[in-house]
């Protein structure tokens, strides 16, 4: 008897330390990592008279899903000409260089689980601008920045643009509207059929945030909606320029509207009816009146 209670306190025992082990074992496996790789920066050298698209490709080897978004500050200059940090990247704090940021491209916020892997695309339109540029990556992934040695382009001269009259033509309804503080609307109602139609922002507050979308197929005649996300650094009605160009450099249209704050459904309904009941009480009161 005493034998067997012996043995059961000995497996009782060996099951906890097992436990115990399997716990810690489990507990470091699990510990929050962010890490991830870029194994290229992709683009185009010389630019004639279309988007420049850059991307990468991102695979996530950390331990905790992110949301991933891929930014390019864009300089009118050559790399020599530009003052780094002593990583060897373009300084963005720097005034010299910002003086010479020609644009900032921003991708779509992908999330990533552990794992994954997909690509981020951004764009920039040099509508009528040429010369040498340099490009400076950067990726945020969750609350770290992953940098890239920067990277030099060519944009050459527009020998001709887009024919005015079929860039006025394009669209047979085009409207914009601000949803909410981060998000836009666009409707769009085509002339003709267009393939890999992009939307991109040409002119918008630095220190904004703001998203491309794009367009595989747009059917002629068929009218669409299109969201696109911005985040304001500090939000006030502004003034933002599109570019409606499709991927080829084919066709191209430019819009400029104002973000403002919409009036809600409810708060106009309410108006109506506090317009409604003035009205009515001024009759009843005109009415006892007489």
């Amino acid at each position: 008897m005493k034998r067997q209670t012996s043995i059961i306190i000995f497996l009782v025992t060996f099951a906890l330390i097992i436990s115990e082990v399997s716990a810690a074992r489990l507990f470091i496996e699990i510990l929050p990592v962010i890490k991830g790789l870029t194994y290229f920066v992709n683009y185009t050298e010389t630019v004639n008279q279309t988007p420049q698209k850059i991307w990468t490709y991102w695979e996530d080897k950390g331990s905790i899903g992110c949301t991933n978004r891929l930014r390019i500050d864009i300089y009118n200059s050559s790399i020599d000409k530009l003052k780094k940090t002593p990583e060897g990247f373009i300084d963005p704090l720097n005034t010299s260089n910002q003086n010479k940021l020609q644009y900032t491209a921003w991708s779509k916020e992908v999330l990533f689980s552990p794992g994954e892997n997909d690509y981020l695309v951004t764009y920039w339109y040099p509508f009528n601008i040429s010369g040498k540029f340099t490009g400076q990556f950067r990726l945020y992934s969750c609350n770290e920045i992953y940098e890239k040695p920067p990277f030099a382009f060519e944009v050459l001269k527009w020998q001709q643009f887009p024919e005015p009259v079929d860039s006025e033509k394009m669209f047979e309804k085009i409207a914009i509207k601000n949803n909410d503080e981060n998000n836009i609307e666009i409707t769009l109602k085509s002339r003709q059929d267009l393939n890999n139609l992009l939307i991109l922002p040409a002119k918008y507050p630095r220190g904004w945030i703001f998203e491309y979308a794009k367009i595989d197929q747009l059917k002629k005649g068929r009218e669409i909606k299109i969201p696109m996300s911005y985040i304001p650094g500090i939000w006030a009605p502004t003034n933002i320029t599109l570019h409606f160009v499709t991927e080829d450099g084919t066709y191209y249209f430019e819009k400029e509207f104002t973000i403002e704050k919409q009036q809600s459904d409810n708060r106009i309904l309410f108006a109506t009816i506090t317009t409604i009941f003035f009205i009515l009480t001024i009759f009843f009161v005109k009415y006892r009146t007489h």
